[in-house]
């Protein structure tokens, strides 16, 4: 008797071993619930075709894939119909909402109401790039405007990603400030309004690669800076942007030059 036990034991794991390695012909593939995604980007990321191979591990690998993609996908289950030795695959996907408007706004009696928002794209175009677009404001002292874009398979491969940004931030807005009082604590002094004529304008932009290293997970990350900062003059009498005329550099030409990870330089022609 425990022999017979033996045997059909053997004979089970040798039928499940052939069922498990059982090769099919892909007939089909057909997305379920696609919404955002573009289909030419998950057929190429998953390397999948009418007419290819189909088992059980080119299943698992498929959704080890899709799960791997958790910034655009929630969940993922594979299904498969077996007709004549041909596979006929269902992938039913749940995606996540691939835009999100972030409004904000904060009050301080100096400024008044600081509007905020940012504006985030998770899957531009279907394709799984990353954008950014984010605008800060506060009145009478400066405007802040960013944006960044990011993919996380650059030229295709899984483990490289691009990110570029670029920034501005102007005290342009702001021909005048509020000046606190010539004799600090006297009674009945209130702030008054002065002219700002220093009229600061500041420009970055920055690029980097990261590498992760797939078997220890080590990453690699360069990046490169560029920095361009620019002082101007507001000339109240017109309303103008001009030069200081107690300046040498009055009536000249301001050529900011950009200093890769460095500070500003300026120049006058």
């Amino acid at each position: 008797m425990l022999n017979k036990k033996i045997i059909y034991l053997i004979v089970f794991i040798i039928c499940s071993s052939f069922l498990y390695s059982q090769d099919y012909t892909i007939g089909s593939i057909e997305y379920e619930n696609l919404k955002f995604t573009n289909r030419k980007y998950l057929d190429k990321k998953l390397d999948l075709q009418v007419g290819g191979l189909w088992n059980e591990a080119v299943k698992e690998r498929i959704t080890k894939k899709l799960i791997g993609m958790d910034d655009i996908i929630e969940a993922v289950e594979i299904t498969e119909t077996i007709v004549d030795d041909k596979a006929y695959i269902v992938i039913h996907l749940v995606e996540k909402w691939p835009l999100m408007v972030i409004p904000l706004a904060k009050y301080s009696n100096s400024s008044g109401i600081q509007p905020k928002f940012q504006i985030r794209v998770y899957n531009l175009a279907g394709f799984r790039k990353y954008f950014k677009f984010k605008f800060d404001y506060i009145p009478k002292e400066n405007i802040y405007g960013e944006l960044l874009y990011k993919d996380p398979e650059f030229f295709g491969i899984p483990d490289l990603s691009f990110e570029i940004s670029t920034g501005l931030s102007s005290s342009v807005s702001a021909y005048y400030v509020y000046a606190p009082p010539s004799r600090v604590g006297i009674i009945g002094e209130t702030e008054t309004q002065q002219w700002n004529k220093d009229l600061y304008i500041n420009s970055n932009s920055k690029m980097s690669l990261s590498y992760k290293i797939p078997d220890n997970g080590m990453v690699i990350s360069p990046s490169f800076k560029f920095n361009n900062n620019n002082l101007l003059t507001a000339d109240p009498a017109d309303d103008s942007i001009s030069g200081d005329e107690d300046s040498d550099n009055y009536g000249k030409t301001p050529i900011t030059s950009f200093n890769p990870g460095g500070g500003p330089s300026s120049k006058y022609l």
